[in-house]
């Protein structure tokens, strides 16, 4: 049986908390890098895992800001409270899939460098066919939706 890779966070004041289960090994995981202004300004740092299951809990959901940009296909989610950015969320075909920011994420140091992407030249249904291939699968969302 494979192993169980958790890993929990959260934003600065904690009003956002994260717990990421995966089974990809933790010297495989390959955090990446989106080199868009958004991403670039919060200096993100990603992981995803399409088979992982991510819990994203908001103590207050009114502190809570999902930010669109670009072609406005997913909300990326910032305390309003500490100003951390936490995650980003994409619905697809009624189905919710998210992309970690490692930041957030308690000792969660990755073996592997990040690599940078630019996906600025992407249509809107290239962008939403790979995140529905590479993004986390499962989300629950508690205390808030999208």
């Amino acid at each position: 049986m494979d192993a169980t890779n958790r890993y929990s966070g959260s934003c600065h004041c904690g009003n956002i908390q994260l717990e990421f289960t995966t089974k990809i090994p933790h010297s495989e995981i390959q955090p990446r890098i989106c080199t868009c202004s958004f991403c670039s300004k919060h200096n993100a740092v990603y992981i995803s895992d399409p088979k992982g299951d991510l819990a994203v809990s908001v103590e207050n959901p009114l502190e809570i800001s999902a930010y669109q940009h670009g072609t406005n296909t997913a909300g990326f989610i910032v305390c309003k409270q500490c100003g951390v950015f936490a995650v980003a969320l994409s619905k697809i075909n009624r189905k919710v899939h998210a992309v970690l920011n490692v930041r957030t994420m308690d000792g969660a140091a990755f073996v592997n460098a990040p690599q940078l992407f630019d996906y600025d030249g992407e249509a809107k249904e290239e962008r939403l066919t790979r995140r529905s291939r590479n993004w986390i699968g499962q989300v629950t969302l508690e205390n808030f939706e999208i």
